[in-house]
């Protein structure tokens, strides 16, 4: 995310989460609720809805232009950091939350963070949310199968297929730890009616298209660019409108002891 307009596009249009998911994780805090974390923030979507539930919420995240484009609340704060070196005391935070970030990280040294900083009681919630349904078929295959895995598919970091596999592929921190309890829950799809340029500035906003206009020397909007494609079959079938569901796992763990 060193592209100011790819996090303009990430602050934009990707998905908010259900008040369901934020309520599951607050619920589960078998502690205080008083400091959370938000690792991998991005633009803070997640980290602003913690703040409903929890005293303070910082959200760290390593990308400064991230950051510059993150959501603000009085009970919010933000800094540049790792997933692998929280800038937490030991035992100081009742809760620490990833949104469509974990895959990224270095999960045995984050565990090893989450059970250094989190107290007896507290939580760690991962989610993430795969390929989106539409009702359109067609539109479907543009955009899975024509701009995903063919043009945009040689651009992706393998790290993506965690996200496709919706994170079976990432240990619980109870595999690591014996002093977590876990679960993997699968309750909190994400639906929404997309507008078009909604749904063109969601597609604008994943890494591989970013790097992919990048090393093409390809402009947002020019006949080059892979979005058109997806653009041109919407305009011609007069789509305004576009019923969109997420799939969501969730993996909630609490520190027992």
């Amino acid at each position: 995310f060193r592209c100011a307009r790819q996090s303009q596009n990430y602050a934009n249009f990707r998905p908010t989460y259900t008040t369901e998911l934020f309520e599951r994780i607050a619920n589960s805090v078998e502690c205080e609720r008083t400091n959370a974390v938000d690792v991998g923030c991005g633009n803070g979507q997640a980290t602003v809805s913690l703040a409903d539930y929890f005293e303070h919420v910082t959200g760290i995240d390593p990308s400064p232009s991230q950051l510059e484009n993150a959501k603000q609340h009085p009970r919010v704060s933000y800094q540049v950091g790792q997933s692998d070196a929280l800038p937490f005391p030991d035992n100081s935070l009742s809760c620490i939350t990833s949104a469509q970030a974990a895959h990224w990280f270095d999960i045995p040294k984050f565990y090893q963070e989450c059970n250094r900083t989190l107290q007896v009681g507290g939580v760690v919630g991962l989610w993430t949310y795969s390929h989106m349904h539409m009702l359109d078929k067609h539109l479907e295959r543009l955009i899975w199968h024509d701009f995903y895995e063919v043009a945009l598919g040689p651009y992706f970091d393998e790290r993506r297929r965690i996200v496709e596999n919706q994170y079976r592929d990432l240990p619980l921190i109870s595999d690591l730890y014996d002093n977590f309890s876990s679960e993997r829950l699968h309750d909190y799809d994400i639906c929404k009616d997309m507008q078009y340029h909604e749904l063109l500035g969601f597609l604008r906003s994943w890494s591989a298209y970013t790097k992919y206009t990048t090393t093409n020397q390809i402009e947002e909007g020019s006949d080059d660019d892979p979005v058109r494609p997806i653009a041109e079959y919407m305009d011609e079938q007069k789509m305004t409108t576009l019923p969109t569901e997420w799939p969501v796992c969730l993996l909630l763990s609490v520190k027992e002891r």
